[in-house]
């Protein structure tokens, strides 16, 4: 992946939901992401810093997301736009009875906006390996299928996504 730079393009035969800015949730029938490589299984390389992005809503629920960047560029630069390079560990706590740990690759979803100005992340509990599946039944009686978090403007984007894909505010 060094050598060239990644893309993904997909095309849906049915919209997707999607999030656009400045319209919010939309849908799409296409898509269009850079891959870069993840550390997953690998010790991180020197000059990583991990990241620590917390919400806590009105209702009392709160969201604390832990990542790791990987080391800026050196000499001159005219920006730089971090990507994830490993998760650490997602807590919820308030939506259900116990804290939701979110640790997986597939459960936790991140896009950062230009220069890192706004972050969204994409949290998907049922993709968690080995969560406990009363949290699950507990999420599906709240209908809550997807939690999205954006993070840079005045004020944070915290909502849900049912599993009729409606969004709903969670503040």
């Amino acid at each position: 992946m060094g050598d060239f730079r990644a893309e993904l393009h997909a095309s849906f035969a049915e919209p997707q939901l999607t999030w656009q800015f400045p319209a919010g949730f939309t849908t799409t029938t296409s898509q269009v992401v850079i891959l870069v490589p993840s550390f997953t299984d690998q010790p991180l390389p020197p000059g990583s810093t991990k990241k620590t992005r917390t919400h806590e809503a009105r209702s009392g629920s709160q969201v604390e997301i832990n990542f790791f960047w990987p080391p800026g560029p050196t000499g001159p630069s005219a920006g730089y736009t971090a990507p994830l390079q490993k998760w650490d560990v997602t807590t919820i706590t308030g939506l259900t009875t116990s804290p939701i740990e979110l640790r997986g690759y597939f459960s936790q979803t991140y896009r950062p906006g230009h220069h890192n100005f706004t972050e969204e992340f994409l949290l998907e509990p049922r993709l968690e390996e080995g969560i406990s599946s009363d949290i699950l039944s507990e999420l599906e009686a709240l209908d809550i299928k997807q939690i999205y978090l954006q993070f840079g403007n005045i004020n944070p984007i915290f909502q849900a996504i049912g599993f009729d894909d409606r969004v709903r505010d969670l503040n």
